[in-house]
């Protein structure tokens, strides 16, 4: 039986029904780093094996696609932002780093972006790049494995929210998405 990665787990973990956003992040997250890092295996994809380079850091990567937890310092003047970005990192320095969130696209757009990364390609990004402050990262960058990237872009947990005075109000992901 060929190695399951840890999102190839959480997909299967589903037993088919249907979870909720707060189910899958705590899927990902529940793990420590040290977990994630232990696991890591070779996956066997045709007759090549491939590291599985899942892992964790306390830093930004540059053109790498990370998961990670995030508070927006601007948060009151935001119309919405999304607290657990999936984003690809295009520039950084040492307070900051500039990337892309593919939250921002709907999942079936989000496999056309990856795809195209996965060709060494960068697309042309129509919405979800920011600036990061890495002052405001609320937990460890797990940095995927590109083997990963598509599993991760279908996995349903951004989670966009609106800041009033303070409280968090939902915004569901189909209005950010533009549908």
């Amino acid at each position: 039986m060929a190695y399951k990665t840890i999102f190839e787990q959480i997909k299967e973990d589903t037993e088919a029904k249907g979870q909720s956003k707060d189910w899958y992040r705590d899927k990902v997250f529940e793990k420590s780093p040290d977990q994630i890092i232990t696991e890591e295996r070779s996956d066997e994809i045709g007759d090549v094996l491939i590291r599985d380079a899942n892992r964790t850091t306390s830093f930004p990567m540059l053109f790498n696609l990370m998961f990670y937890k995030y508070r927006a310092i601007t948060r009151k003047d935001l119309p919405y932002y999304d607290k657990y970005p999936l984003a690809f990192v295009l520039e950084m320095d040492a307070n900051s780093f500039f990337a892309v969130n593919l939250h921002y696209n709907s999942p079936k757009q989000r496999i056309g972006l990856v795809n195209s990364l996965l060709e060494d390609t960068i697309p042309r990004f129509r919405k979800g790049a920011h600036k990061y402050l890495r002052s405001e990262v609320k937990s460890p960058y797990l940095i995927l494995a590109q083997q990963e990237w598509q599993t991760m872009c279908l996995l349903p947990v951004e989670e966009f929210v609106r800041d009033l005075g303070g409280v968090e109000i939902p915004i569901p992901s189909n209005k950010v998405w533009g549908r």
